[in-house]
């Protein structure tokens, strides 16, 4: 293949730079969580909250139903989850399922495993269906952070030097939408970014977010390639660094990207990039350690508590005094706020000595020195009415 045939997949990729009319038929999940979809999670949701609070637990009859009533003004969970996290599989926030462990942590204090959440994931997988996805290239990285599912990259965070770093060495981001962009609207469902592999004839694809992952977004593309140019493009994962900087600046998530190339190499297992133009790291950031995490922040994303500096994933605040504890510390929710223990009961606020749901202590009932709720209060109230009636 000569050198003229080499570079066109490059050239090609460069000439798209900025064209909002680019269409690829992928096999990824709809644009949001559908209604039977939700309705599966709802009912596997259940079963797990049940295994959760333990069959022999007293507090095994505050079901998932009740325990959503309680804290969300009798929605069903259903209502819950729409209103809390939204029915999209992707926006600034992250996945779906990301939001919906997040809020569950919040609201309930329930940590799902990786194996439900992978249970779960693989139950919207089952509804997926092929649609029309539209996407873009430019070399204009100047978009808001969690446009494109991208919330959680560090490259607008304590690595966005790396974003000019890109931008000098030829970079280009791969950018997806559910419609047509145009300078009106700005949601996106993903991205990752392309990096220029002349020698390798192609380019490699890296740390996609939002809907796709990066093999899926390199299958697609390469499939897009053949069918407007009639061109055989290659595919396959290998091992992928930048090296050249002392800082090693560019971070690449797991380690690995897809290279696309005009030409198969069956036995390259990795590529490491070299002498790349590190100038635009040169420049000093003030960045600070989170002493929970021990991931680099910018010091303004740090909140500082007791001497020590942490990220905003490390800490809580409560919402009626705004001081900030660690996660450490445990904190009561209350229709989705968090509040100290202080603050907890000087608003009148208590747990029902039965099932632990939260109460109001002056609508409370006490049987034999007990504080219960409503619904543990009609419990005992029908076994005792059950017994003298025996």
């Amino acid at each position: 293949m000569d050198t003229q045939t080499v570079t066109t997949l490059i050239d090609q990729l460069e000439s798209l730079i900025d064209s909002t009319c680019l269409t690829f038929e992928t096999e990824e999940k709809p644009p949001i969580v559908t209604h039977d979809c939700l309705e599966n999670i709802v009912d596997r949701l259940a079963t797990m909250y049940y295994d959760y609070i333990g069959y022999d637990n007293a507090a095994a009859s505050r079901s998932l139903y009740r325990a959503i009533r309680e804290i969300s003004s009798n929605n069903t969970v259903c209502d819950y989850i729409d209103q809390t996290i939204g029915l999209s599989l992707v926006d600034s926030r992250g996945k779906f399922i990301k939001r919906l462990a997040n809020q569950l942590k919040h609201d309930l204090n329930w940590k799902l495993s990786n194996d439900q959440l992978g249970y779960l994931g693989g139950l919207i997988s089952r509804y997926s269906h092929a649609y029309d996805s539209y996407f873009d290239l430019t070399n204009d990285f100047d978009w808001r952070r969690g446009q494109f599912g991208d919330d959680g990259s560090c490259f607008w965070g304590c690595r966005e030097y790396s974003r000019q770093l890109m931008l000098d060495n030829g970079c280009l981001a791969l950018r997806l939408w559910d419609k047509p962009p145009n300078s009106d609207y700005e949601g996106g469902t993903g991205r990752c970014w392309v990096w220029p592999a002349p020698k390798h004839n192609g380019v490699i694809l890296f740390n996609a977010y939002g809907l796709s992952q990066v093999q899926c977004l390199a299958d697609n593309l390469a499939t897009w390639f053949e069918r407007e140019y009639g061109q055989t493009v290659y595919v396959c994962t290998i091992g992928f660094r930048v090296e050249g900087s002392a800082d090693s600046p560019l971070w690449i998530n797991g380690g690995t990207g897809v290279l696309i190339s005009t030409r198969e190499y069956p036995r390259l297992k990795s590529l490491n990039i070299t002498h790349i133009d590190d100038n635009a790291c040169e420049e000093s950031h003030n960045t600070e350690t989170c002493n929970s995490c021990g991931y680099e922040y910018d010091q303004d994303e740090l909140t500082e508590v007791h001497g020590y500096l942490y990220c905003h994933d490390c800490v809580w605040c409560c919402n009626h005094c705004d001081d900030y504890y660690t996660m450490d510390i445990p904190y009561h929710t209350v229709s989705w706020h968090r509040y100290c223990d202080d603050c907890f009961h000087n608003l009148g606020y208590g747990t029902c000595d039965n099932c632990d749901s939260t109460i109001l202590v002056a609508r409370a009932h006490e049987i034999n020195g007990d504080i219960l709720c409503d619904y543990c209060y009609t419990v005992v109230i029908t076994e005792r009415e059950n017994e003298a009636n025996q």
